[in-house]
């Protein structure tokens, strides 16, 4: 079992630090889908206790459930190979860029004072944008390179 585990493993790291935005795209579901989840749940409470309060503009049971199809999607994505998949990834990067941005804008509401919160989720939003651009850029080469030929 061990022996299993170790290879698998390395498949694992293999596989996630293959391609450069493989990490953002990972990153990015697991964010996308672990920040829904207690919202989607406890919302209620949630949005009752500091820094949260702000978060009621959002408050919207469906705006939380698309976020976590987003992140849904983004694994999707992610896991399927091809020029097209690194496509859909690369759209649903940038428009998670919108989406975190759009938190921080809820946590830069409540400024003074500034908090880590929105400069964090701002460079989540930042670092999602810039790597859905990148993956569209790399895949419209390969397409490129493959219809030259």
């Amino acid at each position: 079992m061990p022996k299993r585990l170790i290879v698998q493993s390395d498949y694992f790291l293999g596989w996630l630090f293959a391609h450069g935005t493989r990490v953002v795209e990972f990153l990015n579901t697991a964010l996308l889908i672990g920040f829904t989840l207690p919202l989607i749940y406890n919302l209620d409470t949630i949005i009752s206790t500091s820094p949260y309060p702000i978060i009621y503009l959002l408050g919207n049971p469906f705006w939380w459930s698309a976020m976590a199809l987003l992140g849904i999607a983004q694994w999707y994505a992610m896991i399927c190979e091809g020029i097209k998949s690194n496509q859909i990834s690369g759209y649903i990067l940038i428009v998670s860029g919108w989406v975190w941005a759009m938190i921080s804008s809820l946590f830069l509401v409540r400024t003074p004072p500034l908090t880590p919160t929105p400069i964090v989720y701002l460079v989540i939003a930042f670092t999602c944008i810039v790597a859905g651009m990148y993956l569209l850029r790399l895949n419209k080469k390969i397409e490129d390179g493959y219809t030259n030929i």
